[in-house]
């Protein structure tokens, strides 16, 4: 039964197809530069979303690095003076 509806689905709205850019339906100038617009932004959108969030946490980790080195040495002078 679900075949069949689906297939009567298909069949009463392959007009509406025909709206597809595949299916010849933009042809005019403006309608080929909005797909090529909206291709461009979809395409460098996700790079512009992750990437400040990549730089964040390389900036974050590198700060974190860094204080981690300067309280390094102290905690080594710290050692050997409790021994000495």
């Amino acid at each position: 039964m679900a075949v069949v509806l689906v297939a009567l689905l298909f069949a009463l709205t392959a007009d509406s197809a025909l709206a597809c850019t595949v299916c010849m339906g933009g042809q005019e100038e403006a309608t080929r530069k909005a797909f090529v617009g909206t291709t461009a932004l979809l395409t460098f959108l996700p790079m512009v979303v992750v990437g400040p969030v990549i730089f964040f946490f390389v900036r974050r980790t590198l700060a974190q690095e860094r204080r981690d080195a300067q309280e390094r040495p102290d905690a080594a002078r710290a050692e050997t003076r409790s021994i000495a």
